[in-house]
């Protein structure tokens, strides 16, 4: 570590153990991140949910079953296998909206990738005219 036959003082001695205690706290900081972006990005290359994939929710209230589409935007891994997607809605008028934020669920490794029973994956999405 530090030499302490060099450094008489104690303070310089103290701030020799400090700048040892950080560089290996960012080396060990680097590592970790480093890790979690491989980890990350091997979860995401292996999971079936893409960006662009459309899913539906249907409700069946009192004026009969009404259908919600959701546009996946993005996709965040985390280490441990849990897959956060987040989407967009349709609008009325076939559009897209703005906001790409919105939570749509939660997958996981260890579930296959299934996402909430309300949520089912629309094979062959065709985009609707915006007339």
């Amino acid at each position: 570590m530090c030499d302490v036959s060099n450094i008489p003082s104690l303070k310089e001695r103290i701030q020799c153990y400090i700048s040892k205690r950080n560089e290996i706290v960012e080396e060990y900081k680097n590592r970790i991140k480093a890790l979690d972006e491989a980890a990350t990005a091997d979860i995401l290359n292996e999971c079936p949910i893409k960006v662009g994939d459309v899913y539906v929710t249907e409700n069946n209230n009192a004026w009969g079953p009404k259908r919600q589409y959701y546009k996946v935007t993005k996709l965040e891994a985390n280490v441990d296998g849990r897959i956060t997607v987040y989407g967009c809605k349709s609008k009325l008028d076939g559009t897209w909206g703005k906001r790409d934020n919105i939570c749509m669920f939660v997958v996981s490794v260890y579930d296959n990738y299934a996402p909430y029973s309300s949520f089912t994956k629309v094979e062959n999405y065709v985009e609707r005219n915006k007339d």
